[in-house]
């Protein structure tokens, strides 16, 4: 198991796979604002992003796009990746802690029965409504819990927790927008998720 939390400089960040693209020119495009991502924080509300998956071979993407964004919106972004051997496990612990994931994998039917009072109606939402085609959610007793983590056929769901501080869902909902549907995103994570989604 390995837990990334970041909090490091962009050049200590590990380099992009081949198929990734340059850091300038990750760089040159068009920057994430503060004001577009959360809504303003009162004294007692602490924003934060953490994201539970199970694809080791793109943790260090993820790690390197959580690293733009927290660098740019001062909010820190924890990109865990758990063996999905151990994700049913590791997913109960972490949401009983106090600092629960605010997105995490719905691999199947099983994993949004049990957790079905923590995920987000996402059609309605700002990253449910990039989906191109309605029939790409993840749905579960038509309820739209999930949008695509990556392209069919291996295709996995991302569901917002909903259970979490409403800011920190807010921040990750605009994350996951900005991964997917953003010239950076797509250059990050070609072919992956929403790639085809609406600008």
């Amino acid at each position: 198991m390995n837990k990334s939390t970041i909090a490091i400089s962009m050049g200590a960040l590990i380099l992009f796979l081949s198929a990734c693209g340059s850091e300038a020119e990750l760089e040159a495009e068009t920057p994430v604002t503060e004001k577009s991502v959360v809504a303003e924080t009162t004294e007692t509300e602490y924003i934060y992003i953490y994201y539970l998956h199970t694809d080791s071979d793109c943790q260090s993407i993820w790690e390197r796009m959580a690293g733009i964004f927290s660098r740019r919106t001062g909010i820190p972004v924890t990109v865990e990746y758990v063996d999905a051997d151990e994700y049913d496990i590791r997913l109960q612990q972490v949401m009983a802690e106090q600092k629960m994931p605010t997105a995490f994998l719905l691999p199947d039917t099983r994993t949004a029965y049990v957790w079905d009072d923590y995920t987000v109606e996402l059609s309605d939402t700002e990253l449910g409504e990039k989906v191109r085609y309605p029939s790409e959610y993840f749905y579960y007793c038509g309820k739209a819990a999930g949008v695509p983590e990556r392209a069919a056929p291996d295709r996995t769901y991302i569901a917002l927790n909903g259970i979490a501080d409403q800011g920190s869902v807010d921040a990750t909902e605009r994350f996951f927008t900005w991964i997917f549907c953003s010239a950076e995103g797509r250059m990050a994570f070609p072919n992956r998720g929403l790639s085809d989604c609406y600008e």
